[in-house]
């Protein structure tokens, strides 16, 4: 028993191990997205990476990982500058959000509510104002609030992309999981 156990434990970090590498190669691919000629949004899908293994292994290993993928894909890829672990905050408190909203408030609903709830949430109350604050803080010379507006209209496209994604991934996600520890 304890070594199946043991195997299992493996298995999950190497799972996990496996999806910060992906979210860490996908944070390459960045498209940006202007209006009027202004950049006011770098979107890249590496945060889906981070939604499902919240939502496959909970909020303490998604915090992990969200770390990890921001600190990887700065030393891999260190185009924005020197490593800023205040940016690091979103990915840390957001798997906090993606659980309490996916995994106790809205466990027995269908993930065509849910997972479109929980990105809607995660991405309007916890990524935009938190990085757009410390956008701010760091770089900008616009208002903070100036600046919440403009990079607001990302949600437009960033909710029904993570959103579709986790409803077509996560149901084969969960079964491999679910096969894993069968």
């Amino acid at each position: 028993m304890a070594k199946r156990k043991k195997r299992l434990v493996l298995a999950d970090i190497t799972v996990v191990a496996m999806f910060i590498a992906l979210g860490t190669a996908l944070s390459f691919f960045v498209v940006q997205i202007p209006i009027g000629g202004v950049l006011i949004k770098q979107f890249s899908v590496w945060l889906i990476t981070l939604y499902a293994v919240t939502l496959l292994y909970g909020a303490p290993v998604g915090m992990a990982a969200g770390f990890l993928c921001d600190l990887l894909s700065t030393v891999f890829n260190p185009s924005g500058g020197a490593y800023n672990p205040a940016f690091a905050a979103a990915h840390i408190i957001a798997p906090i959000i993606i659980w309490l909203i996916s995994g106790v408030l809205l466990k027995k609903t269908r993930g065509f509510i849910k997972y479109p709830v929980t990105v809607l949430v995660t991405q309007a109350f916890v990524y935009l104002p938190i990085n757009t604050l410390l956008i701010w803080f760091f770089f900008s010379t616009k208002g903070f609030f100036e600046l919440l507006v403009t990079r607001s209209i990302s949600l437009i496209v960033e909710i029904p992309v993570f959103s579709l994604l986790l409803i077509a991934i996560m149901p084969i996600l969960q079964k491999l999981k679910n096969k894993l520890h069968s």
